[in-house]
């Protein structure tokens, strides 16, 4: 049964691609009002097109584009989400950038920029978009990743990214809990999404044969798709999750249980 977020509004960003374009499609068709936000115009105007041919009314969308490194600007998403809809309900702290390199192939822009973009803006943007959910006791869900708590060759400044979004939102669920507002993030095994893949420093050359491999890694045998996260999300921003806060919640496939190197089932298939 799909959950009715009716007269909530929601905030989604990097909305205009990925897991944020699915997510605020379904928040928009379970009768929210969904901000969509981005840095591309064109892709975001496209997912509010989809979300129109959903039967979306148009009063019930607003479209901003924005940078969220640029404080302010996230300054101007809460503006201009609280002018035209009065309240905030639920921030998706969703944008994120990939890089993808060891120690010696990182550099010190690399880290700059990937916690610039996917930690320091959800510090600013839930800072400023909190007074809205405290007096609305909304809540706030954080798109972190499996690397966040789980090492592998080759991630460095990510994984430390992705593990601050993690202990940044338990702290900021412990802090806020005596307000109301809640605060979890999904973390998702590898995302079948070419565009993440595609801005990151992975030279793929076959993307098939990349997600084959990804595969061979969940116990479950596939990679997350975009709706797997979506579900999760709306999950945690819902009623049926009032009384959880702070929960990092794996979308995996059962990856974290295993050793980086599984590759299929310890079982013989013979019968």
């Amino acid at each position: 049964m799909s959950r009715s977020f009716k007269d909530k509004v929601v905030i989604v960003t990097g909305s205009s691609s990925g897991v944020g374009a699915h997510a605020a499609i379904y928040f928009a068709y379970n009768y929210a009002s969904v901000v969509l936000t981005g840095r591309n115009v064109e892709r975001l105007n496209e997912v509010f097109r989809k979300c129109k041919e959903s039967g979306v009314p148009r009063e019930r969308l607003l479209v901003i584009q924005a940078d969220v490194t640029r404080r302010s600007e996230l300054a101007r998403i809460v503006d201009e989400t609280v002018k035209k809809f009065g309240k905030i309900d639920i921030l998706i702290n969703n944008a994120g950038e990939g890089k993808f390199g060891g120690l010696m192939q990182s550099t010190a822009d690399d880290f700059d920029k990937c916690m610039e973009t996917n930690v320091k803006s959800v510090l600013n943007l839930t800072k400023l978009a909190t007074p809205h959910l405290i007096k609305t006791k909304g809540n706030v869900v954080n798109v972190s990743s499996l690397l966040g708590s789980i090492s592998v060759p080759a991630a460095l400044v990510y994984s430390m990214a992705k593990a601050s979004i993690n202990q940044f939102t338990k702290c900021v669920a412990m802090e806020l809990a005596p307000h109301g507002v809640r605060v979890n993030a999904i973390c998702p095994s590898y995302v079948e999404d070419t565009r993440f893949i595609e801005g990151s420093l992975l030279n793929i050359p076959d993307i098939e044969t990349f997600n084959q491999s990804k595969e061979r890694q969940h116990p479950l045998h596939r990679n997350v798709r975009m709706e797997d996260c979506t579900k999760a999300i709306a999950f945690l921003a819902s009623e049926d999750a009032a009384f959880i806060t702070g929960t990092l919640l794996p979308i995996d496939g059962g990856r974290k249980c295993t050793d980086v190197s599984y590759a299929g089932p310890m079982l013989s298939s013979n019968r």
